[in-house]
């Protein structure tokens, strides 16, 4: 205990002592260090095994990794409590002498100190922590410690999830950083690489790497991709570490087909290129078979079209295996073996038929007929319910954006692109027939305008016999009207009524107030696509409807109205406009939005959509443009539908202002399936303006087959060639996207500040306040039920176990529907030593403290331990409002309390106590005591919680036996 007072000074030993005593300093640290009662890797905590497994008595072995960077990934935080062990103590220690690194003058790297600090930390996981903290407190270190081979795999996780350990926001970064970001990464991984070359560390680093930056791009995490630089980096590495780093990433995914890791190794396949060896890719196709067979049904959301073509392709190097991977479900034998699980089974086809798009759309050369052949199979096989045919629905009951965060395009669009990708004619028929067997209209209706124009007539042809008697039955309630507006995206609305019929009668009865305004809208759609213009006109509101009701039918009303102005002739598109504008005005929802831009698009370009405007009219162009994008700062919260209208129209008024390239910009972020003739003809144009002409004319001539004679195609081929002008109305989006109006709005709400999102939510008067007040109450809560039905040993438990549970529960209350991040020991503020703190719990938003929460055991109401973490929120964070937790464990729980009600009246220097009042408990959210403060001229909250750890009453309310007083009390 005695070096903790090394935390109460700032020390550099070679700054404040000779050099002779500053090395007998670091040499004596180190001994101790050698000799300390330190836990090592395979410790197994008493508080990890109750975590994994719900059990004190399964204490797991742990299986400890050879490389640092393996052993921190595999290890979760555990905290193993001072009575035991002097980590505190000692690592204050650790801490001196790694922190000195970085004051050092540069010499031999690595410096034998370097080398002994990470052969302790290779040993001793409170110590590593301790080294990770320090490279983020003083990135310097990082330098010594690339050249130590043992800690260069960590150097580059710690660089490459830079952003992520200090959780620095979006807002607070810009490409710059994240430029320097990848070029540091790219740095680091060289140095890697030559330990690799050298020997000195192990390829199975490089897996590693791979995965965590797998995960990073696939996790939401904004800035740079770092999957493509460490990909980068494994193609640059020679041949045999290539193969190595590629049979470590397959030992690692061989268990889990449907990981990160599966995917992960499935891009290093095709990065490496060659062939796997028979027994790699035996291990490989077996455990993509055994993900179609487990209890928990596939899930191939994370392959893309890469890591697919690369499984195809294994299977087309090895033959034998090409039944597990073309064929992996045995459709007939899982119907006898499991009659009652069909949808199940449905479920499981589409992640085969899904897999094997992507496999399609990826494969580098021409598409083996193999492969088309077990796609359109597939497809036959998921077609229709009818198990005794040996067919299993696989599109009807999808649930690609409801099941665990997928992420990624639709299945739909997967196969759009399958089809557009044959270049054979014979496959591409041989994948149609196939698709016209699907008895769900709903995936017909949505390739009908985006697949090859020689195949619309029959699709549409089997969409009219694929009436709601005949498709498949819906499997939720609200899918016949989905069916119907996908066939009025189509631009099919006699197709669609029946099944609008379908839908009201579905939902007769249901007490849903928004339904007549629902049928409203679909009929309106109806006589807008139908051309009977006067029906929109003459349309009137719903009788009985409530004022809320009225005003949102008001609005369906004008929004048709203003299109069929824009539908007339002459267009009166400066009515159209400032209709949609007032719409905007009322509800900023994105299709006024991307209607007005419409509008404007044909107020100002007329006659001819490819005219380059000057003068007032550049003016106005330019100002539509810069309102259209503050109204949609991103697509990505658009519909594929939407995208592929707005776009296009954007890219029409940048072409009009002299702007192509930002036009061909934006036109390239349409993903493949939201490509059409128009954003296909302002592409070229744009080309053809960046004296690419070749260029443009390649780019008509590939789409020529798929959209045939497409008029706007027509007219940019000649506007190319003969500077033609083309008049026609630009595209826009017919219906209000209920979806996507709720996406777009919850999109704003999370861009809003913490306390705009609390007061839309709570209201005006200290929303935010109240809002993290009820969070923590109701994580309380839940942790006060855990602590009855896990028998907890308290005695067993470092407090910060309990926090990490607290920390779980307020994150899953405020991360997801807020967008607030939770982190458990975060670094920030002072301590007394002058270094930042750990705190225990910090909530932030763009990257500033929402609160902080600090938290203690105590047994005895005259603990001064509660009294200092008290004061230590004050210097850990510049909040308005900060959490204080007692976890008592004092027989009387009013004491404590009482105690702590009177700590509260004895702020740190520099702040004045002001008030304090109760929070009464509501059930079993605890009540808290809520004391006011002055700091700085601000006004600072603090929340008290007193949480009963023995739970005595309760115990005496059903008569259980009082809990042993501890010695200590």
């Amino acid at each position: 205990m005695r070096w903790e007072v090394l935390d109460l000074v700032p020390l550099i030993p070679y700054a404040v002592w000779s050099e002779q005593d500053a090395q007998r300093f670091r040499e004596a640290s180190l001994q101790a260090l050698r000799n300390a009662n330190l836990p090592t890797w395979d410790h197994v905590s008493v508080a990890e095994s109750l975590r994994a497994s719900g059990d004190m008595q399964e204490l797991v072995p742990i299986e400890v990794k050879p490389d640092l960077l393996g052993r921190v990934l595999a290890r979760t935080r555990s905290h193993y409590g001072t009575d035991l062990y002097e980590a505190h103590a000692l690592c204050a220690l650790m801490r001196v002498l790694v922190l000195e690194l970085a004051h050092v003058e540069a010499g031999p790297v690595p410096s034998k100190m370097t080398q002994e600090l990470v052969a302790l930390a290779m040993c001793h996981p409170e110590l590593c922590d301790v080294l990770i903290n320090c490279c983020l407190q003083a990135p310097q270190v990082l330098a010594d410690l690339i050249f130590c081979p043992p800690a260069a795999g960590l150097v580059c996780h710690l660089v490459a999830t830079w952003h992520v350990q200090f959780q620095i926001d979006r807002d607070y970064r810009n490409e710059a950083a994240d430029s320097v970001q990848a070029s540091l990464l790219a740095d680091c991984l060289e140095v890697l690489r030559y330990h690799f070359v050298q020997g000195d560390a192990a390829p199975a680093e490089s897996a590693r790497l791979l995965i965590v930056m797998q995960e990073h791009d696939c996790g939401g995490s904004d800035g740079v991709p770092l999957l493509p630089i460490g990909l980068d980096h494994l193609r640059g590495l020679p041949v045999d570490i290539k193969r190595q780093v590629r049979q470590s990433l397959i030992e690692m995914a061989s268990a889990h087909a449907t990981s990160l890791e599966f995917a992960v190794m499935l891009k290093a396949v095709a990065v490496v290129g060659e062939s796997l060896p028979p027994a790699e890719a035996e291990t490989v196709a077996s455990a993509y078979r055994k993900a179609f067979h487990a209890k928990e049904r596939a899930d191939t959301r994370w392959v893309d079209v890469t890591g697919a073509a690369a499984l195809a392709r294994l299977a087309m190097d090895h033959g034998h295996l090409q039944p597990r991977i073309f064929y992996p479900l045995d459709l007939q034998v899982e119907l006898a073996r499991r009659p009652d699980d069909v949808v199940g089974l449905g479920l499981s086809m589409r992640e085969q038929i899904r897999m094997l798009s992507r496999a399609v759309v990826g494969y580098p050369e021409s598409v083996p007929g193999d492969l088309v052949e077990a796609l359109a199979l597939a497809i036959q096989a998921g077609a229709s319910n009818r198990p005794d045919r040996g067919r299993v629905d696989a599109f009807t009951f999808q649930m690609d954006n409801q099941v665990r965060g997928r992420q990624g395009p639709r299945l739909e669009s997967d196969l759009i692109e399958a089809v557009n990708r044959l270049e054979v004619p014979a496959q591409q028929e041989r994948l149609v027939q196939a698709l016209l067997l699907v008895e769900d209209p709903l995936i017909l209706a949505m390739l009908l305008p985006r697949v090859p124009a020689v195949y619309r007539e029959r699709i549409v042809a089997r969409l009219r016999v694929l009436t709601p008697d005949e498709a498949s039955r819906a499997a939720f309630v609200t899918q016949a009207s989905e069916r119907g507006q996908a066939l009025l995206d189509a631009g099919l609305p006699e197709l669609a009524s029946a099944y609008l019929r379908e839908a009201q009668e579905a939902q007769r009865g249901r007490n849903l107030p928004a339904l007549a305004v629902q049928t409203l809208n679909q009929q309106l759609q109806i006589h807008y696509l139908s051309g009977t213009f006067d029906a929109v006109a003459s349309a009137k509101i719903p009788d009985g409807l409530r004022p809320e009701h009225q005003a949102e039918a008001q609005r369906t009303l004008d929004f048709f109205r203003a299109l069929v102005c824009l539908k007339n002739e002459p267009p009166e598109a400066l009515k159209a406009a400032g209709i949609f504008h007032s719409l905007y005005r009322q509800h900023p929802l994105p299709a006024y939005a991307i209607n007005l831009l419409a509008a404007r698009v044909v107020k100002l370009l007329g006659e001819n959509l490819f005219r380059v405007v000057v003068g007032e009219d550049a003016e106005m162009a330019r100002l539509a443009i810069d309102e259209a994008d503050r109204a949609i700062p991103s697509i990505k919260g658009l519909s594929d539908m939407s995208r592929a209208i707005h776009v296009p129209n954007c890219a029409a008024m940048l072409l009009a202002v002299g702007r192509p390239r930002e036009a061909m910009n934006r036109l390239k972020e349409l993903a493949s399936a939201e490509r059409t003739a128009e954003s296909t003809a302002f592409e070229a144009v744009a080309s053809a303006r960046l004296g690419e002409s070749d260029r443009a004319r390649a780019l008509i001539q590939s789409v020529e087959e798929r959209y045939r004679d497409a008029p706007l195609l027509v007219a940019a081929k000649n506007h190319i060639d003969h500077s033609a002008g083309f008049g026609a109305p630009p595209l826009v989006i017919f219906k209000q996207e209920a979806t996507v109006e709720m996406q777009a709005t919850l999109f704003r709400f999370l861009k809003l500040p913490a306390s705009e999102q609390a007061e839309v939510l709570l209201g005006p008067h200290r929303a935010l306040e109240r809002l993290l007040i009820a969070a923590f109450q109701d994580a309380l809560a839940a942790f006060q039920r855990m602590l009855s039905f896990l028998k907890l040993d308290r005695n067993k438990f470092h407090e910060d176990d309990f926090n990490g549970i607290i920390a779980a529960l307020v994150e899953a209350r405020l991360e997801g529907s807020l967008g607030w991040q939770a982190h458990e020991q975060a670094p920030g503020g002072k301590t007394t030593k002058g270094n930042a703190g750990e705190r225990d719990l910090v909530i932030r938003r763009n990257g500033a403290d929402l609160t902080v929460f600090e938290a203690l055991k105590a047994s005895s109401p005259t603990n001064v331990e509660i009294a200092r973490h008290f004061h230590k929120l004050f210097a850990y964070s510049s909040a308005d409002v900060l959490f204080h937790v007692t976890y008592s464990d004092h027989k009387d729980v009013s004491e404590m309390r009482a105690a702590v009600e009177e700590v509260a009246k004895r702020p740190p220097p520099g702040t004045t106590y002001q008030c304090q009042s109760a929070i009464p408990a509501k059930g079993e959210m605890p009540g808290a005591v809520r004391g006011s403060y002055r700091r700085n001229g601000d006004d600072v909250t603090v929340i008290f919680f007193v949480i009963d750890m023995r739970q005595e009453g309760q115990r005496a309310a059903v008569g259980a036996p009082a809990l042993i007083v501890n010695a200590d009390q």
